[in-house]
């Protein structure tokens, strides 16, 4: 028996089917959006947007128990509003300091001050946040620290979450963040914006440790991103014993010279079940997530303390659907290019179904077969990742009593291509621009700009690829104020080779199965 209710939300018209032990289905009649209604929390599920503009029609999700659907609620409710990286910068003074950049011109305040070029306090554009965060932009929470003093920081979205044509699409990798300036630029302005003693405190915990990791997160151009570097950073200043907060390092911090990565989405995790382009984790992962989230946690107990929620944010990740393409596809296309797939692609990628899902099994490319760049997979397996590796691994049994289980594979993973058609630009480290250039390997730029990035219109849906110029010559010759704009594939870590398995394909072929996939 089964007990149909019908509610809604956000102008999405929603069935929730509950069928007792068997659990709880969630259809909406219009797709695009997905949340589940547990206790009167709306968890977001999928695609996000203002106005919860939608594109197709379908099943969202499901969902295997009530209880299920309560963890992911809290999941939801963690990344929105919870305080799980440990300080931030006073909420006043934060406004503060937005308030005095206003009067720098967008150019400059963005070139140096990026953080502050952000439109940080404006209404949100998700659903479930608290009073305190309902003003506040996605990529940022506010909270109450450990000293009782309300804060923000970055939240998890400020990585995983990012706009396309208007829509907000949780667990989408930003391709926009810009790590490019020393943060140091603008958390230095902070202390004059300071008004009491508790600011002070609060601001000097955040800028310790802000100042202490500051030198290994810059990246060389917009929307790739330090954060593997910047955990490696946060190792060398906590000891591994108690993971207490260190004044000086521990052990040789990483490189200041990284290679970048492009932010991979969070939908993928439910298919590929481990962790980075590595494929380095394969359980754990909740505890990986807060080893990088735990910015200036007082020690290890903290830290430990948010193990049990962040179990509830992984629950929430492996829920998200894939958004759906927004457009009508080419049906004639769709079917050849699906014949086409399963020549070319699947044995990498996944077998397609009847039902247009796909059947993927993991599969790890050795580097001396897929050919892109090398630079971080000799990064995760040398020693720079070994002496990390080490740290982790004593953490790990002081903590949690076990070990952090490791896996090192001399490659990539080929992931699963749900989605594919949002992520642009692509490959482990953003430096292919479009969908059509991942197929062709002779059309790629070796110099390209990134357009629109400042006006938010910096995506080109139909044709999967973000907007961009093809440039003459790289960062080198480039005017400051623009090179960080410009990806240059002449740099280390950022090449665009490898890949080439497209190139056999005619034309019309690879048209097809670029169709195809946009409907995975």
């Amino acid at each position: 028996m089964t007990n149909k209710v019908y509610l809604r939300c956000c102008g999405l018209d929603w069935d929730v089917d509950h069928r007792g032990k068997k659990g709880v289905s969630l259809t909406t009649r219009r797709d695009g959006v997905g949340f589940v209604r547990v206790m009167g929390v709306f968890c977001c599920v999928g695609l996000l947007m203002p106005g919860c503009k939608t594109a197709s029609s379908g099943p969202l999700s499901q969902v295997a128990s009530a209880e299920d659907a309560a963890q992911i609620a809290r999941g939801y409710d963690t990344l929105v509003n919870a305080n799980y990286v440990g300080c931030g910068v006073p909420l006043d003074v934060m406004k503060r300091a937005v308030q005095a950049t206003t009067i720098i011109p967008p150019a400059i305040a963005g070139t140096f001050f990026p953080l502050a070029a952000e439109k940080v306090f404006k209404p949100s554009i998700i659903p479930g946040r608290n009073q305190d965060n309902a003003g506040i932009v996605p990529s940022f929470n506010v909270f109450v620290t450990s000293r009782g003093v309300k804060a923000v920081n970055f939240s998890c979205l400020s990585c995983h979450g990012e706009a396309i044509d208007g829509r907000y699409i949780i667990g989408l990798g930003n391709r926009s963040r810009d790590f490019t300036q020393d943060v140091r630029a603008f958390t230095n302005l902070l202390p004059a914006m300071v008004q009491t003693d508790k600011e002070r405190q609060e601001l000097a915990v955040f800028q310790k440790s802000m100042n202490a990791i500051a030198p290994y997160m810059q990246t060389k151009t917009v929307g790739v991103n330090p954060a593997i570097n910047l955990t490696y950073a946060l190792f060398a200043f906590r000891s591994p014993d108690d993971l207490k907060w260190q004044d000086s390092q521990i052990m040789d911090p990483p490189n200041r010279e990284f290679p970048p990565v492009r932010v991979p989405a969070w939908w993928l995790l439910r298919d590929k079940k481990v962790m980075f382009y590595s494929a380095e984790f394969s359980k754990h992962h909740n505890r990986i997530m807060t080893l990088a989230a735990g910015l200036c946690m007082d020690d290890g107990e903290s830290i430990k303390a948010l193990d049990a929620p962040f179990r509830d944010v992984e629950a929430y990740i492996r829920a998200l659907p894939s958004p759906k393409f927004p457009f009508p596809t080419n049906p004639d296309l769709v079917h050849a290019g699906q014949a086409v797939y399963g020549r070319a692609c699947a044995g990498c990628h996944g077998a397609a179904k009847p039902d247009g899902t796909i059947d993927y099994v993991k599969t790890i490319i050795p580097i001396s077969d897929i050919g892109t760049d090398r630079w971080l997979m000799l990064q995760q397996t040398g020693a720079v990742h070994q002496r990390f590796r080490a740290w982790g691994e004593k953490a790990f049994l002081k903590m949690y009593h076990e070990g952090m289980s490791v896996d090192l594979h001399q490659g990539y993973i080929a992931p699963p291509l749900a989605g594919v058609w949002a992520t642009a630009p692509y490959f482990h480290n953003g430096s292919v621009p479009s969908l059509e250039a991942v197929l062709n390997s002779k059309i790629r730029p070796k110099y390209w700009r990134k357009l629109g990035v400042v006006e938010g219109t910096d995506y080109d849906t139909q044709h999967a690829a973000v907007k961009f110029s093809e440039e003459s010559h790289g960062q080198a010759q480039t005017l400051p104020l623009l090179k960080r704009y410009v990806y240059d594939t002449t740099l280390d870590g950022y090449g665009n080779q490898g890949h080439t398995y497209g190139d056999q394909l005619s034309d019309q072929d690879r048209q097809a199965v670029m169709e195809f996939v946009k409907t995975l």
